[in-house]
């Protein structure tokens, strides 16, 4: 069962659609638009509740989420092509609520 979404972004090539979802434990459901499969993807081990706020790059390799609650709220890391997985969490101090692409 997913939980409440919160945010959508559709890559570039509109292959990919990621949704943040409100849930403790953070996660962030990604859907391939081609089969509508969904894979969730557990952003961080321990529970805290996602700000609900995700960015995917242009490409679509990769999405950016922040979680926030808990004793090291952050942002993650997902590498699609890596099969949906989280690489990296970059701990950010306060409430982390949302994240965006811009372009130097």
């Amino acid at each position: 069962m997913l939980g409440a979404p919160d945010t959508l972004r559709l890559s570039a090539n509109e292959k990919l659609l990621t949704v943040g979802l409100r849930t403790s434990p953070a996660q962030m459901a990604v859907v391939d638009t081609r089969t509508f499969e969904v894979d969730i993807v557990n952003l961080i081990r321990m529970r805290a509740p996602i700000g609900g706020h995700q960015c995917t790059s242009p490409s679509g390799r990769y999405s950016f989420a922040s979680f926030e609650g808990g004793t090291k709220p952050g942002v993650a890391v997902i590498d699609h092509r890596a099969g949906n997985q989280v690489v990296q969490t970059l701990d950010y101090p306060g409430r982390p609520h949302g994240v965006d692409h811009a372009l130097p």
